[in-house]
């Protein structure tokens, strides 16, 4: 279990350029967010292994998440697979007020679905 598990005072996490984070690693750090975090922050930018595998694996998790408000994921290589696992998680998580995905490989009908879960949202 990830130290963020329960009620943590932990309120903005940010990492940078980190390869040593794994798609388990950032499974596990999702499955901690879905439980009381009170992390209301998520900054992963410019990770090696981030993809659209980890992005599913985070997001999913945050689906439930009422506490986290702004997620910034620039440039970590999320294609149009992690769109929709990102729109899929905002059709259920109202509490997202600010998504940053600056410098991924999201074409157009990725901003797309995640447009249209905006817009239930």
């Amino acid at each position: 279990t990830l130290c963020i598990s329960g009620n943590s005072p932990l309120l903005h996490l940010r990492r940078r350029n980190n390869s040593r984070i794994d798609k388990t690693g950032i499974s596990s750090f999702g499955r901690a967010l879905a439980g009381s975090c009170q992390l209301k922050e998520l900054k992963f930018d410019r990770f090696e292994d981030f993809e659209n595998d980890a992005t599913a694996a985070l997001f999913t998790n945050l689906a439930n998440n009422i506490k986290i408000k702004h997620i910034t994921l620039s440039n970590n290589d999320i294609g149009n697979d992690g769109a929709e696992t990102i729109s899929n998680a905002l059709r259920v998580n109202t509490s997202i007020c600010r998504l940053d995905l600056t410098g991924n490989n999201i074409s157009d009908a990725g901003a797309q679905a995640i447009g249209s879960a905006l817009r239930v949202n």
